[in-house]
């Protein structure tokens, strides 16, 4: 496919950038510029398109996804939509591009999950692949994604008809893909069947979808061959509704939900949700919600990384010190960045949480907070005390994600304008995030 932008021009991008902005000054929206500080032109420039605007075709590009393979390489993978919409109403295809450098250049976009429009019975698996959740193995070059397949949207699922759930690997650091394979069984079907649905459970599963963004590698626990991963998911269904977590100890080929009883449901008020690992190995869920995000813990039991509890979901903007945005609902990302404290020189922990801080999808920005070893880990705890950080843009903007790059730079990847939506890369400095209080710990 004929490209709109090459990889090696970054000052190509940036002008590029420079002029949607000039065309879209008429309907810029305010964000709140006075708690966050705006990129200078000069950060912005060492970001670039990776897709701008639609296809060739017109066919729309979103829902980034990126993360840092074992060797360094960056890999960005993201919707195109066919069908012209969501995942659920027709096909739909992920798209690939590798970075060896750092960012600097990156590969030519490939097409790595290719849906088949023509698929027209139920459970319609493989007419199209969208909303990827990613991981690398820090230990192998095997990368991961988790995605959603089939032609049942999210929000119209029943007890009979369910999307389906896809899983994509790459044995080689997301160079070549394997053959997307069908593990929709896995998590919901009939009761006692589905992890989501065991047998001595009253909760009937509809349907779900992974976070999209991250998957995140445990830092601690490891069983076996790989070190565990965490995922959160959305479901609906009867007798559940909201955000889970989901771990797995062999890499994503069998998964398990993080107290093992979906009744016990962690936001039930959550919109898509994302989780992180905390120091010492409890888990922080971090769900979409209007005006703020929703926090919610699970405290493993001491010594003990089978079992434990969630605590109560807290909303960001109703606590002291929470993020409160503008009148939005959308996608962000959380993330756990190993830092030093330049002020003491000691090593601590640095939590970004990214999201849109206008009104609408507009002004994607990150806040942060230190995260210490002393620190309770309650959910009022991880919804309070947030210090604004850097507004990346200004503009237009909706999803946005972040992965911790072997040079210490912080990988941003978000939507933003021009075109609704093109797909930016923006690597950070975690001084910069902060206004110089903190730096990555390598």
């Amino acid at each position: 496919m004929k490209q709109i932008m090459r990889t090696s021009s970054r000052r190509f991008s940036a002008s590029l950038l420079l002029a949607a902005l000039h065309a879209l000054s008429g309907a810029l929206m305010a964000a709140p510029s006075d708690t966050l500080r705006l990129l200078t032109p000069e950060e912005k420039s060492q970001g670039q398109f990776l897709w701008y605007g639609p296809s060739p075709e017109g066919y729309p590009r979103r829902i980034p996804a990126i993360t840092t393979t074992r060797t360094g390489a960056l890999v960005a993978v993201a919707d195109e939509r066919p069908c012209g919409s969501d995942i659920g109403f027709g096909e739909v295809d992920l798209l690939c591009r590798r970075s060896t450098n750092g960012g600097r250049t990156w590969s030519e976009p490939r097409r790595i999950a290719d849906g088949d429009n023509g698929v027209g019975d139920y459970p319609f698996f493989g007419k199209g692949f969208g909303d990827a959740a990613l991981v690398a193995d820090r230990e192998s070059d095997e990368v991961l994604i988790m995605c959603v397949s089939g032609c049942v949207p999210y929000p119209y699922a029943t007890e009979q008809r369910h999307p389906c759930v896809a899983r994509l690997r790459s044995r080689d650091g997301g160079v070549t893909w394997g053959k997307p394979e069908d593990v929709t069984m896995q998590f919901w079907g009939r009761t006692g069947e589905s992890i989501l649905a065991p047998a001595d459970s009253s909760v009937v599963p509809y349907g779900g979808f992974f976070g999209s963004g991250r998957i995140v590698q445990s830092r601690l626990v490891k069983k076996g061959r790989y070190y565990r991963l965490y995922a959160a998911m959305l479901c609906r269904g009867k007798g559940m509704r909201g955000a889970y977590v989901v771990y797995s100890d062999d890499f994503g080929d069998s998964w398990q939900v993080l107290g093992g009883d979906p009744r016990l449901q962690a936001c039930p008020g959550s919109d898509e949700p994302k989780v992180e690992e905390l120091p010492g190995g409890d888990i922080v869920l971090s769900g979409r919600k209007w005006y703020g995000r929703w926090f919610n813990v699970w405290r493993f039991a001491q010594g003990d990384f089978a079992h434990g509890q969630w605590d109560k979901p807290v909303a960001s903007d109703q606590v002291p010190g929470g993020i409160r945005v503008g009148a939005n609902s959308c996608n962000g990302e959380i993330l756990l960045v190993p830092a030093t404290c330049v002020r003491t020189g000691q090593p601590t922990h640095v939590l970004l949480q990214s999201l849109p801080t206008g009104n609408g999808r507009t002004c994607v920005g990150i806040y942060y907070k230190e995260v210490t070893g002393g620190m309770p880990h309650t959910s009022e705890a991880m919804a309070s005390g947030w210090c604004p950080g850097v507004q990346v843009v200004f503009y237009s903007s909706a999803y946005s994600t972040m992965t911790l790059q072997h040079d210490g730079h912080i990988g941003f990847f978000l939507e933003q304008a021009p075109a609704s939506y093109s797909l930016f890369y923006q690597p950070l400095t975690l001084e910069g995030i902060t206004g110089g209080a903190y730096r990555v710990r390598l």
